[in-house]
């Protein structure tokens, strides 16, 4: 119930403000809890940020597959023409799509998660360094 209420806020927001204004401060007043609740519930702005994006892109895909299910086959201009519709009923989509999207290189993209590496070559058992070797050994 409260992720909810922060999700509804944060879309609530984003009706309002440019993405990079909302923040988890303005989060948490919007939706009525504490931010230190909000963390509880995502570990950043980019976390709900990224929630709100696959939230949209559900919509949208549910939104296509039932208008492009009404237009006939081989109908171009029609398909077009729903594709235009249901992205126009999603403005914020292509915003929150740019600040998602891996090629955004400049900081202001959501940051990935880390994910656990593999062992090095030069690891060891048990996942400890194997000593190194000098180039310039005598």
């Amino acid at each position: 119930m409260r992720r909810r209420a922060i999700l509804s806020a944060a879309r609530s927001l984003l009706a309002e403000v440019a993405t990079d204004q909302v923040s988890l401060t303005a989060l948490a007043l919007r939706s009525g809890i504490s931010k230190a609740n909000v963390y509880r519930y995502f570990e950043s702005r980019e976390e709900v940020l990224l929630q709100v994006w696959v939230e949209e892109v559900r919509e949208l895909t549910r939104r296509l597959e039932a208008d492009l299910a009404t237009v006939p086959t081989g109908d171009v201009d029609g398909v077009s023409d729903v594709i235009v519709a249901a992205l126009e009923a999603q403005p914020k989509l292509s915003e929150l799509t740019s600040i998602v999207s891996p090629g955004e290189r400049r900081g202001r993209g959501l940051r990935r998660r880390r994910v656990a590496r593999r062992p090095s070559a030069r690891r060891g058992q048990g996942g400890a360094r194997a000593p190194r070797t000098s180039r310039h050994a005598a």
